[in-house]
């Protein structure tokens, strides 16, 4: 259940950052694929570092895979209020770039 309202939330953001250019994973493992142009796909792995660094300044520790796919990968016994404070940080910072 928290996975699915995870993504769901992210792929809501989705729509609002350009360099979100794919929401993937199973459960609560979720790959956000940070790009250049969403119609190329082309891979920006400086804006991964911006995005994790700033995340990492706002509170919220996240890593990255293969250089521009950010990994969220919280704890199984996440709660819903964990979750919307970690899920909001990463908007923020996702929108204001």
């Amino acid at each position: 259940k928290m996975g699915e309202y995870m993504k769901s939330r992210l792929e809501s953001m989705k729509e609002k950052c350009r360099y979100l250019g794919d929401v993937r994973g199973r459960g609560l493992v979720i790959g956000l694929d940070i790009v250049k142009d969403k119609k190329t796909k082309e891979r920006d792995p400086e804006t991964t570092r911006h995005i994790i660094d700033e995340c990492c300044r706002n509170g919220l520790i996240i890593g990255a895979v293969s250089g521009n796919v950010i990994r969220v990968a919280p704890p199984l016994v996440i709660t819903k209020d964990e979750a919307d404070e970690s899920l909001d940080i990463m908007e923020r910072v996702l929108t204001n770039l």
